[in-house]
């Protein structure tokens, strides 16, 4: 029973780990490359300066209540434009989400107890909606160049 138990743990330990690097392996080395500038992500800007000293975390909280908008409004467009036959949501897409929704999870729990690591996960969620705006602007590219 004992060695079932470690089996287990080590398992769901492993699977964490995979997880996060597989994220953040999708972040650092394939990110989406958008041709047109209108979805380029302006809020990554905003996000860095507030990683500076004396940035209320009253800015802070701000910038996460946007990065949710936009991850909504991006993950809807994803979505309804998979219909286009263009290219569906990919595991990539998936995971991303996944962990977008674990870092805003993460980020509200830590951002009293720990403001370091609030800080890295709200970089992280981030990066995932500038690949996201990225994907669409590809998309797009992909669609007129269909058109022509």
């Amino acid at each position: 029973m004992l060695v079932n138990l470690a089996i287990i743990a080590c398992s769901l330990v492993l699977l964490v780990y995979w997880f996060r690097y597989t994220c953040l392996l999708i972040l650092n080395t394939k990110s989406a490359t958008s041709t047109s500038p209108e979805f380029l992500y302006p809020r990554r800007v905003s996000v860095e300066m507030a990683f500076g000293t004396g940035t209320s975390s009253h800015t802070v909280d701000q910038l996460s209540e946007l990065l949710a908008r936009d991850y909504r409004l991006l993950t809807y467009l994803l979505r309804h434009t998979a219909a286009l036959e263009v290219g569906g949501l990919t595991l990539e897409h998936r995971l991303l989400m996944l962990d977008f929704r674990l870092m805003q999870f993460w980020y509200s729990v830590a951002r009293l107890l720990f403001p370091e690591q609030a800080r890295r996960a709200l970089k992280e969620m981030t990066e995932i909606v500038a690949y996201f705006g990225n994907a669409i602007g590809e998309r797009t590219a992909q669609t007129e160049r269909s058109l022509v």
